[in-house]
């Protein structure tokens, strides 16, 4: 941006208020923008957010603001060409694997941000906007938005990034206990540290823990890896639509010289789906020709209680109506008895 020690520095939360749609709480902010970059190295962040009614979040990157509605000066991503011109780098084979150009993207859903990777030294500033949805009706209605604004340190270093090794994706039945190791690794056999950002490790009833707890520096080596043990006794509160996402990030701890540390970022899905029904044994009643079915963790009421619950007034025109469809349903037989 131009004039950057002159502009006013300005970030903005919007709440879009909906009686409709209930209390709105804005999404937390787990991981603090804190991490510095290594020129030729991609730098990796992740604000490590999420919703505590369970809306689902996405991501999207935005320019800098200093006043409402209006954006910094002459503002440029940070992996446009005049970065990397200045230091006589090839712009065209100027991203961490020197195969191609350097790219600045974040991921809508998890909200991993890389710029892959840094050219000249400096302090960048950037923005991004962490919007909410909530599902109404069938359709996913927005109820607003925060802004991260940050700035990244780069500098020259003779340091390479640690990398995370996570399982995949799971996808478990309520009940079901949750155990994990993620793997860290450093390609110039630097102690790295491992940390984990969740929902879940503050989640009531039974949060999810890891060791080593608090997390510390672990040395690493061409046959040792690091390694953290995540561990969650899930349980039937946990069940929601949307997946728990569980954030990693690893950060290595370079010899003094070396430069700044580096780090990187990961995030493992975690979705608790409800217990299927289990059916007892069907007992024959020769005398009624019916058969009484029960499932297991559910009531069968009477029809009567059935009726009642669901608000129908005892009159015979509503009871004739909610019985019938009962019986279209397959929840009562035509003459009156619960199946």
């Amino acid at each position: 941006m131009f004039n950057s020690v002159e502009t006013p520095f300005y970030i903005e939360t919007v709440i879009n208020i909906d009686p409709f749609l209930g209390c709105d709480n804005s999404p937390r902010l787990l991981v603090p923008p804190i991490d510095k970059g290594c020129t030729g190295a991609a730098w990796y962040h992740n604000p490590g957010a999420y919703d505590p009614d369970g809306d689902s979040l996405s991501y999207e990157l935005t320019i800098p603001k200093q006043a409402p509605g209006v954006d910094v000066n002459d503002y440029r991503d940070p992996n446009v060409r005049e970065f990397y011109d200045r230091v006589g780098l090839n712009y065209g084979t100027a991203n961490e694997d020197k195969n191609g150009p350097p790219t600045f993207r974040i991921n809508s859903v998890t909200g991993t941000l890389i710029w892959d990777s840094p050219g000249a030294p400096g302090e960048y500033n950037i923005a991004f906007k962490i919007f909410e949805w909530r599902k109404a009706g069938g359709i996913w209605i927005n109820e607003g938005y925060v802004i991260r604004d940050m700035q990244i340190i780069v500098e020259d270093c003779k340091n390479k990034r640690p990398e995370l090794k996570l399982p995949p994706d799971l996808c478990v039945e309520a009940g079901t206990k949750v155990t994990a190791e993620i793997f860290g690794s450093d390609p110039d056999n630097d102690s790295v540290k491992i940390e984990v950002f969740s929902q879940v490790l503050s989640i009531q009833p039974s949060p999810a823990t890891f060791t080593p707890f608090p997390p510390q520096n672990q040395s690493t080596g061409p046959s040792k890896l690091a390694k953290v043990v995540f561990t969650w006794n899930t349980r039937c509160e946990h069940v929601k639509e949307q997946p728990y996402q569980v954030v990693f990030k690893i950060t290595d701890s370079p010899p003094k010289g070396a430069g700044a540390k580096l780090v990187q970022f990961l995030t493992w899905n975690i979705r608790v789906v409800g217990p299927a029904p289990k059916w007892k044994d069907a007992t024959v009643v020769p005398a009624k020709r019916t058969k009484p079915v029960g499932a297991q963790g559910f009531v069968v009421r009477p029809a009567a209680s059935v009726l009642t619950d669901l608000g129908w007034k005892h009159k015979e025109s509503g009871a004739r109506k909610m019985h019938d469809n009962l019986a279209h349903a397959g929840i009562v037989s035509p003459n009156g008895d619960v199946l």
